[in-house]
């Protein structure tokens, strides 16, 4: 990785250090994603909102 994003990481994470987060997960959002986060707000994870069907299975691609 370049010393650049290094940089941004280590102040992300010196930003953060006075609160109580204990970890993040970044992700490049869709367009689509983007949008219906905005017109519907976010939601906590739960079991309605993950379509195991769809997770690939162990060893295929």
């Amino acid at each position: 990785m370049s010393d650049r994003y290094d940089a941004a990481v280590y102040a992300v994470v010196e930003a953060l250090e006075p609160y109580s987060v204990v970890g993040w997960h970044c992700t490049r959002l869709a367009d689509h994603e983007v949008e219906d986060i905005r017109a519907n707000g976010m939601a906590l994870l739960d079991v309605d909102l993950v379509s195991v069907g769809s997770m690939p299975k162990s060893g295929t691609n």
